[in-house]
Protein backbone atom coordinates (compact mmCIF):
# COMPACT_ATOMS: atom_id res chain seq x y z
CA UNK A 1 0.00 0.00 0.00
CA UNK A 2 3.06 2.75 0.40
CA UNK A 3 3.98 2.11 -2.20
CA UNK A 4 0.55 2.83 -4.06
CA UNK A 5 0.16 5.62 -2.15
CA UNK A 6 3.83 6.99 -3.29
CA UNK A 7 2.71 6.81 -7.03
CA UNK A 8 -0.60 8.49 -6.08
CA UNK A 9 1.31 11.35 -4.61
CA UNK A 10 3.73 11.46 -7.78
CA UNK A 11 1.12 11.17 -9.91
CA UNK A 12 -0.59 14.59 -8.07
CA UNK A 13 2.95 16.22 -8.52
CA UNK A 14 3.19 15.73 -11.92
CA UNK A 15 -0.15 16.29 -12.98
CA UNK A 16 0.13 19.78 -10.87
CA UNK A 17 3.35 20.80 -12.61
CA UNK A 18 2.42 19.87 -15.75
CA UNK A 19 -0.65 22.03 -15.37
CA UNK A 20 1.50 25.26 -13.77
CA UNK A 21 3.56 24.63 -17.05
CA UNK A 22 0.37 25.46 -19.00
CA UNK A 23 -0.70 28.32 -17.48
CA UNK A 24 2.85 29.98 -17.72
CA UNK A 25 2.84 29.16 -21.04
CA UNK A 26 -0.53 30.46 -21.79
CA UNK A 27 0.55 33.68 -19.81
CA UNK A 28 3.34 34.00 -22.18
CA UNK A 29 1.42 33.36 -25.31
CA UNK A 30 -1.08 36.10 -24.05
CA UNK A 31 1.90 38.35 -23.30
CA UNK A 32 3.51 37.91 -26.91
CA UNK A 33 -0.04 38.44 -28.18
CA UNK A 34 -0.39 41.35 -26.45
CA UNK A 35 2.71 43.37 -27.63
CA UNK A 36 2.12 41.85 -31.26
CA UNK A 37 -1.01 43.43 -31.38
CA UNK A 38 -0.12 46.81 -30.10
CA UNK A 39 2.61 46.52 -32.58
CA UNK A 40 -0.08 45.98 -35.41
CA UNK A 41 -2.14 48.31 -34.58
CA UNK A 42 0.45 51.12 -34.00
CA UNK A 43 1.83 50.45 -37.56
CA UNK A 44 -1.66 50.29 -39.01
CA UNK A 45 -2.28 53.97 -37.70
CA UNK A 46 0.99 54.70 -38.80
CA UNK A 47 -0.33 54.20 -42.41
CA UNK A 48 -3.45 54.74 -42.07
CA UNK A 49 -2.89 58.51 -41.31
CA UNK A 50 -0.09 58.86 -43.81
CA UNK A 51 -2.86 57.63 -46.15
CA UNK A 52 -5.42 60.37 -45.22
CA UNK A 53 -2.69 62.91 -45.19
CA UNK A 54 -1.90 62.00 -49.11
CA UNK A 55 -6.34 62.39 -49.70
CA UNK A 56 -6.19 65.39 -47.98
CA UNK A 57 -3.22 67.12 -49.88
CA UNK A 58 -4.09 65.87 -53.20
CA UNK A 59 -1.26 63.40 -53.20
CA UNK A 60 -0.38 61.26 -56.54
CA UNK A 61 -3.90 58.75 -56.68
CA UNK A 62 -1.67 55.80 -57.83
CA UNK A 63 0.15 56.07 -54.68
CA UNK A 64 -2.80 56.47 -52.75
CA UNK A 65 -4.37 53.16 -54.34
CA UNK A 66 -1.38 51.26 -53.90
CA UNK A 67 -1.13 52.22 -50.21
CA UNK A 68 -4.80 51.62 -49.75
CA UNK A 69 -4.17 47.69 -51.19
CA UNK A 70 -1.19 47.59 -49.01
CA UNK A 71 -3.59 48.51 -45.94
CA UNK A 72 -6.01 46.18 -46.64
CA UNK A 73 -3.48 42.99 -47.33
CA UNK A 74 -1.88 44.16 -43.72
CA UNK A 75 -5.57 43.67 -42.48
CA UNK A 76 -5.90 40.20 -44.83
CA UNK A 77 -3.03 38.84 -42.85
CA UNK A 78 -3.56 40.13 -39.82
CA UNK A 79 -6.66 37.67 -40.00
CA UNK A 80 -4.37 35.32 -41.30
CA UNK A 81 -2.11 35.20 -38.59
CA UNK A 82 0.50 36.33 -40.84
CA UNK A 83 1.59 39.23 -38.64
CA UNK A 84 5.19 39.67 -39.53
CA UNK A 85 3.65 39.78 -43.17
CA UNK A 86 1.11 42.37 -42.15
CA UNK A 87 3.65 44.89 -40.42
CA UNK A 88 5.45 44.86 -43.50
CA UNK A 89 2.66 45.52 -45.62
CA UNK A 90 1.55 48.36 -43.03
CA UNK A 91 5.43 49.65 -43.11
CA UNK A 92 5.00 49.49 -47.10
CA UNK A 93 1.37 51.24 -46.77
CA UNK A 94 3.21 54.16 -45.13
CA UNK A 95 5.89 54.28 -47.21
CA UNK A 96 3.80 54.47 -50.34
CA UNK A 97 1.51 57.02 -48.40
CA UNK A 98 4.65 59.11 -47.75
CA UNK A 99 5.38 58.86 -51.48
CA UNK A 100 2.42 59.96 -53.11
CA UNK A 101 1.78 62.98 -50.72
CA UNK A 102 5.60 64.50 -52.15
CA UNK A 103 4.44 63.86 -55.66
CA UNK A 104 1.68 66.09 -54.79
Amino acid sequence: MISDERSTSEGKLTSERTSSNDNSSALADATLRYYIDGILNVDRRLANIAIGDAQTAGGNRQGITRATNELTEGDADVTSGKFEEAIMDYAEAWRTALLALRRS
